[in-house]
């Protein structure tokens, strides 16, 4: 079986992977009122977070904070976090992982019992997916934000909220005179942070990207 292609069933809600390629994945989270991830690591890629509208609070282990609207993180490899649903309706959170391996994970904490243990088996997978799907050459509507998956040279020509974001998918987005390069896969701008380093860095025309819009 292939988790991929199936509806993981959680404690806190559900998950699944909506957009995969060699080297990144991109799976949806509904976390439900009130309930919360595991305090856990990926030892070996690094996690971008994106919450889809709605109020979260993201716990660290030496901090918390909260987060609410269209709010992205960037985690390394091996930090620790956990995501809290402390509001009264369900919450939708892309989880951007870098490389793809849905296997790299410790948990440490967990109100359901599952500290020391691995990723759901198949036990817990559902074949029944949702509709939604993040797509080369369709533009997709989920929760009042339109998903696109386009060359990140146009992205800039078009009229654009400076909050919006952009995924980094295939090849790294920005490269300076020397050749060092920036803003590899799976990493996640805004369009105001794609302006302002635009200023120093050349684009990589081959780079592509899902653009991420609030309606």
């Amino acid at each position: 079986m292939d988790v991929y292609n199936h509806l993981v069933k959680k404690p806190w809600g559900e998950e699944y992977c909506v957009y995969r390629n060699s080297q990144v994945s991109i799976w949806l989270l509904k976390i439900l009122p009130t309930q919360r991830t595991s305090l856990h690591c990926h030892p070996n890629k690094k996690t971008g977070l994106i919450l889809l509208g709605g109020k979260a609070r993201v716990n660290l282990i030496e901090r918390s904070f909260s987060i609410e609207g269209f709010v992205k993180l960037m985690l390394r490899n091996g930090m620790f976090h956990q995501t809290h649903n402390n509001s009264d309706q369900p919450i939708y959170v892309l989880e951007i992982e870098t490389p793809d391996d849905k296997f790299d994970l410790i948990r440490i904490q967990d109100d359901y019992g599952r500290e020391n243990s691995g990723f759901e088996d198949s036990k817990s997978w559902r074949q029944e997916l949702p509709d939604f799907k993040i797509e080369p050459n369709k533009k997709r509507v989920f929760n009042n934000f339109t998903f696109e998956v386009t060359l990140l040279k146009d992205v800039l020509s078009r009229q654009l909220d400076l909050n919006d974001k952009i995924l980094i998918i295939d090849s790294c987005g920005l490269i300076q005179t020397n050749n060092q390069k920036l803003c590899e896969v799976g990493e996640v701008l805004t369009i105001s942070i794609l302006k302002y380093l635009k200023r120093f860095f050349k684009l990589n025309t081959e780079s592509r990207v899902i653009l991420i819009c609030k309606n």
